[in-house]
């Protein structure tokens, strides 16, 4: 299992931030610490941090107030996407967060506060204790929420009052509480953290006297006559072949995100999607909530067309590989001089086969159209290039990049209809615009962390597949997540 990876966020003495940094060398925390972040120059955490060769940010521009301003704020998003923190601490950051960046996080933020909270919230909670005559107070780490200090407790620890104590002297005797109790609750969140990641992925759904129709690599189909219940689990295949664990949360992210594109695109192009309030669908789904709800979808039944629809706007994977023998995709010309994850002048629609087993083949718009009809091909490709455009620029204004992705259309009443997924990570590749380089391969959020493991153990890419480790499969769901957090705004829970 690898360490935590502690992001720290700095703007008062230091000491929390030593305090946890040294937590991390002599052992008393299993954890690293990716970086200390502070909205001031002359922090004092920074010059400790960069003293034991720890990257360090400072947040501009700088203003006075409780909050942040909007460009440090981004700034500070854009450092917790890249550093991929599993939790984030505060210490002595006395910035107000917004709910935003609380829930696009990807990860838990923790405060330590010198009262026992709920009592004595905000500044000067020593002050407020004395003058309040309690006989005890205390230090409390909680999690952080859009109200700072009303999050859920984790650890709390009392420290009995003296006579004559003064706000300053109460501060000086809480201060090794503090440090000692925010140690002790990033242990706790630790070993919570560390249960077995693959027991926590749902690989198999089961609702008690209804088998599924269909059961697919990640999704499971329930035919209801004109409509279907489609149920994304924990699954994860990769080249071909379903793999012995699962990555927590998948299905829930892959199912959300579906639902956050077919409402936002329902203008370029109706889907299949009714529902994902479980309370609706029919029995026996709707006495099953516990475990259908956030990773299933009562949808309209459709007759699907037997063609993948992939709309390419960098070059990347088989798209690559093709440009590289004949400077063409699926017949469509490209111009000379590109290279690995270029983008293109223009997206280009490069259609392919669906493939009940094994790999999907690229065809040419030709070869589609014999398939499907000349008349429904332009259509297909039209309307897959208009949602490719719009997907690309909500993308682009949350920091990534929807360099291809692939599409389902069926037909129902006479009208074309957006079946199956929806720019999930599964069907897409999204990178991040601020490592974005070209020439070379791109970090995505999606599977290919366990592309990268099996290829570093030279897996023969046939069943029985190998065992995952946890700190891979752990990896994996917070790409996901990380995906569904920065496109739709709010964050997929487990």
């Amino acid at each position: 299992m690898e360490p935590l990876r502690l992001l720290l966020l700095a703007s008062g003495r230091g000491s929390h931030v030593a305090n946890l940094i040294d937590a991390t060398r002599d052992g008393r925390l299993e954890a690293v610490v990716v970086r200390v972040v502070s909205d001031r120059q002359d922090a004092p955490a920074l010059e400790y941090a960069r003293e034991r060769s720890i990257p360090t940010s400072v947040l501009t521009p700088w203003r006075p107030g409780s909050r942040l301003a909007p460009e440090a704020e981004e700034e500070l998003n854009g450092i917790i996407r890249r550093d991929r923190p599993g939790l984030i601490a505060l210490c002595g950051f006395m910035r107000l967060l917004r709910r935003e960046t609380i829930d696009r996080a990807g990860a838990p933020i923790l405060n330590v506060h010198p009262s026992l909270l709920p009592r004595f919230p905000g500044l000067e909670a020593q002050r407020q204790a004395i003058e309040a005559g309690v006989a005890v107070t205390g230090a409390t780490v909680h999690r952080v929420d859009a109200g700072m200090d009303t999050g859920p407790v984790i650890v709390q620890a009392e420290l009995p009052m003296r006579r004559g104590e003064t706000a300053d002297s109460l501060s000086e005797r809480l201060l090794p509480l503090e440090h000692r109790i925010y140690v002790d609750a990033i242990r706790t969140f630790t070993q919570e953290e560390s249960m077995k990641t693959a027991d926590r992925a749902l690989r198999d759904v089961v609702i008690p006297g209804r088998a599924p129709d269909y059961k697919g690599k990640v999704r499971d189909l329930y035919d209801l006559g004109s409509q279907l219940v489609l149920v994304a689990t924990d699954r994860v295949s990769a080249y071909d072949v379903i793999l012995n664990e699962g990555v927590p949360g998948k299905g829930r992210v892959l199912t959300q995100i579906s639902r956050f594109w077919f409402e936002r695109l329902e203008s370029i192009v109706q889907s299949h999607y009714i529902t994902t309030d479980v309370a609706r669908f029919p029995e026996p789904f709707a006495s099953n909530r516990s475990v259908l709800d956030g990773r299933s979808m009562l949808v309209k039944k459709a007759k699907r067309y037997d063609v993948e629809c992939v709309v390419r706007g960098y070059l990347a994977g088989s798209g690559w590989k093709e440009y590289q023998a004949n400077q063409s995709v699926c017949g469509v010309k490209l111009p000379p001089g590109l290279k690995l994850s270029s983008k293109l002048p223009e997206p280009i629609f490069t259609p392919a086969t669906k493939a009940q087993e094994g790999h999907d083949e690229n065809i040419d718009f030709d070869r589609m159209a014999s398939i499907v009809g000349g008349g429904v091909a332009e259509t297909l490709r039209a309307t897959s290039i208009a949602i490719y455009k719009a997907a690309a620029a909500h993308a682009e204004s949350v920091g990534l990049i929807l360099a291809d992705t692939k599409f389902e259309f069926g037909e129902k009443d006479g009208a074309l209809v957006w079946i199956d997924e929806a720019l999930s990570p599964d069907s897409s590749r999204y990178w991040p615009i601020a490592s974005y380089q070209e020439g070379v391969a791109q970090d995505s959020f999606d599977k290919q962390v366990i592309r990268d493991y099996l290829d570093s153990i030279q897996w023969d890419r046939n069943p029985p597949p190998p065992k995952l480790p946890d700190e891979v499969i752990e990896k994996t769901a917070r790409r996901y997540e990380d995906a569904f957090g920065m496109i739709t705004g709010a964050r997929a829970a487990r």
